[in-house]
């Protein structure tokens, strides 16, 4: 065999050469015949061949290099310390990186621009009642959701976000709003019969002769608010 393979040795080259560059050893599956007496190779010939070529392959596809023989390695990485701008932050639980323009500097902030999470989660909940309603989309929600005589009757909007929100002379009648932020809201004339309002925050709404007749679970006592609620067992302080 070694005599063979010595004989032999520029066309097994050849195959072995082959097999590597085109990424496969199915070369070694047909014969191959020598160009001087036409003798093909013997199966147990064409085996070892694959043998070596996969051998090869194994060495290529488990190739290491130690981290200290690269060059060229940038300044961040080069002391081999994780040692990234976000790394160096320690925020409390819910905060994101802030960018402070003024300072030039990076920080642990509470949201983007003090507003930005609410202004995500209204526009998102305005434009669900909207769509609820058989209204067009409000692009634009930044100044607050436009519900203006909003016929709501039955709706279940428990847990929205409709801070700011405009809802002059909505309606509701037996709904559920049970959670919802209506903080900040323009509410004046509109009506809450029957409607169950647990938990819901009325935090600086304008509420002036805004109905609550028969409302349940509704806030008692001083809350701060504007104007003059009818029908309701909480006063407005504002």
């Amino acid at each position: 065999m070694l005599l063979f393979l010595m004989t032999h040795k520029t066309i097994m080259i050849g195959l072995v050469a082959i097999s590597l560059v085109v990424g496969s050893s199915s070369i070694v599956t047909s014969y191959a015949s020598d160009h001087q007496n036409g003798t093909p190779f013997l199966q147990e010939e064409l085996d070892a061949i694959e043998e070596i070529v996969l051998g090869l392959q194994d060495q290529l596809d488990n190739v290491m290099v130690s981290w200290t023989n690269v060059t060229g390695v940038p300044a961040g990485f080069a002391d081999d310390i994780d040692n990234d701008l976000l790394a160096g932050f320690s925020c409390s639980t819910d905060q994101i990186i802030k960018y402070d323009g003024n300072a030039n500097i990076w920080q642990c902030a509470d949201t983007g621009d003090g507003s930005t999470t609410v202004i995500s989660s209204a526009g998102m909940d305005c434009n669900t009642i909207r769509f609820m309603l058989g209204q067009s989309p409000q692009l634009d929600t930044r100044d607050g959701c436009d519900l203006e005589d909003a016929p709501l009757d039955i709706a279940d909007i428990s847990g929205a976000d409709l801070s700011g929100a405009y809802m002059f002379g909505a309606i509701f009648d037996g709904g559920k709003a049970v959670g919802v932020n209506f903080s900040g809201a323009e509410l004046r004339q509109m009506d809450f019969y029957e409607t169950d309002l647990s938990g819901v925050n009325f935090s600086g709404a304008n509420l002036d002769g805004a109905y609550f007749d028969q409302a349940i679970n509704q806030p008692t006592g001083s809350i701060d608010c504007i104007g003059t609620p009818n029908d309701a067992t909480f006063t407005c302080t504002g």
